[in-house]
């Protein structure tokens, strides 16, 4: 596989169905697995990754939030993107889900979690820590009106951005990525 010399991997477009046995990488920040056929996530990969802060899962086969559950133990993931997995299109409120599942996050899918989605978050979490089955939750989020995050970014800008997510290289493009995401604006004539 790989020594523990990189701060990113990036292993897109390579039919992975799973993330799974990954071997100690303490140095690595950034792993992208774009454009894959990921539907699992193995229990207690933060034992692996335990420095990861930017997962980029765009383009795979994520449908539950149950799989979701397994990211918990990466302490510090803090940059989350699931862009074109089902869960994004299945789940009403897949935001509120995913930031009361993981709480740590700042951004999910670029935009940054938004208080009132975390206020929503906060009730599921606590609901969690209780022992109350993640998919019994998912129906009463379904339930709660959560404003969407109001973006000057088009559909083509959108869609120029998220394949130039895919093929970033380094953790330098992400954050350049990041920031415009952020900013909800895509400057004129920007190439990364």
């Amino acid at each position: 596989m790989t020594e523990d010399i990189f701060d990113s991997i990036d292993l897109s477009n390579n039919d992975i169905l799973k993330i799974e046995n990954f071997p100690t990488l303490e140095r690595l920040k950034t792993l992208l697995l774009s454009n894959n056929k990921i539907v699992k996530i193995a229990p207690g990969i933060g034992k692996s990754l335990p420095n990861l802060r930017s997962l980029i899962l765009t383009n795979n086969n994520i449908s539950s939030a149950t799989e979701l559950l397994n990211l918990q133990d990466i302490s510090s993931l803090t940059h989350l993107y699931l862009l074109n997995n089902p869960i994004t299109k299945t789940a009403a409120n897949y935001r509120v889900i995913v930031a009361a599942v993981l709480p740590k996050l700042i951004t999910l899918d670029g935009a940054r979690i938004t208080d009132v989605e975390r206020k929503a978050a906060k009730q599921i979490e606590l609901k969690l820590k209780q022992g109350e089955d993640i998919n019994s939750l998912i129906v009463s989020v379904a339930a709660v009106k959560v404003p969407t995050v109001a973006t000057k970014l088009t559909a083509a800008d959108k869609a120029k951005l998220i394949e130039l997510i895919d093929k970033a290289t380094s953790l330098e493009q992400i954050d350049k990525l990041e920031a415009i995401l952020l900013s909800g604006e895509l400057p004129a004539g920007f190439v990364l």
